[in-house]
């Protein structure tokens, strides 16, 4: 991971020890999210989304960013910066996706994925960082811990001139993102299901 001295000065750097944590929090927050719930009806079940997680960190250990709000972990955020190729085989076993298939059935979270990619390209084609998760534990909830984890960043992407992106399953977020400066750019329901997918673009101020 790429040293975040830049811009997260005020936010803590999630290191390999915080991985599991991270992933906890990660699984309480989304735990009743649209999309996870429909990759997981099954409640007993739902508790794997851990591993999507577990992947999705490992991931943003070698190509970006993992900032808390502090060694507690109240929240935390998930930013890719901008890159010029697509991911490959390398990118997938360096953040140990080949554990997937051997703990739950892979397809159904593979064809969302593929979806969901598709809406990305669709929806911006320019250079941009990727906000792929930002998330405060429910205990911490509504207590400015999403904005202490979004202000230093987006500060920094305007200052560099630059655009964020990011997708949400759950219109009760559409607000708080156009709060900061975000606008849905595409919206578009998963096939064969009642999920429908805002992706949102923020442009420098």
């Amino acid at each position: 991971m790429k040293n975040n001295s830049l811009f997260f000065d005020s936010l803590y750097t999630v290191k390999k020890k915080d991985i599991k944590k991270a992933c906890t929090v990660l699984t309480r927050a989304f735990f009743e999210d649209p999309l996870f719930k429909y990759l997981f009806p099954n409640i007993k079940k739902r508790k794997k989304m851990y591993y999507m997680f577990y992947v999705s960190l490992n991931y943003a250990m070698n190509y970006g960013y993992i900032v808390a709000t502090s060694k507690k972990i109240e929240g935390l955020m998930v930013l890719t910066p901008p890159k010029k190729e697509k991911d490959n085989i390398l990118a997938l076993l360096k953040s140990k996706g080949y554990i997937i298939p051997f703990i739950m059935n892979w397809r159904k979270p593979m064809k969302m994925q593929k979806f969901i990619d598709e809406i990305h390209e669709r929806a911006i084609d320019s250079p941009h960082w990727y906000l792929n998760s930002i998330a405060v534990d429910p205990p911490h909830q509504n207590k400015g811990f999403a904005s202490k984890l979004l202000r230093p960043a987006l500060d920094f992407f305007d200052s560099q001139k630059e655009i964020c992106y990011l997708e949400t399953e759950n219109e009760e977020n559409i607000s708080l993102y156009e709060h900061f400066g975000f606008e849905v750019a595409i919206s578009e329901k998963i096939p064969n299901s009642n999920v429908q997918v805002w992706g949102m673009i923020r442009k420098a101020r």
